[in-house]
């Protein structure tokens, strides 16, 4: 993994621990509760924070496919180079 992701996954990991965390033995009366009686109540949070995190996880999902999109068409692009007749491509 790149260095420079290592502290946003070790935060994930750690944010997901404490999600469960949060919600363990929550009953669903309770996660239905609303404190005031008009702010979020704990399965909307919950809810809100998963599709988040999916949200981020389809991101992630659209960069990996872009990283191999352009892999595939730079391979094709050598392919072509070969059969137009062009030494092979460089690795320098």
């Amino acid at each position: 993994m790149d260095p420079r992701l290592q502290g946003l996954a070790a935060q994930l990991a750690l944010q997901s621990k404490l999600f469960l965390n949060c919600l363990d033995g929550v009953t669903d009366d309770a996660a239905a509760v609303r404190a005031g009686g008009t702010t979020n109540n704990m399965a909307f949070l919950a809810a809100h924070l998963v599709d988040s995190r999916h949200w981020l996880a389809r991101v992630v999902g659209t960069i990996a496919f872009l990283v191999h999109h352009e892999a595939y068409h730079i391979g094709q692009l050598a392919l072509l180079r070969r059969y137009t007749g062009s030494p092979a491509m460089s690795y320098r």
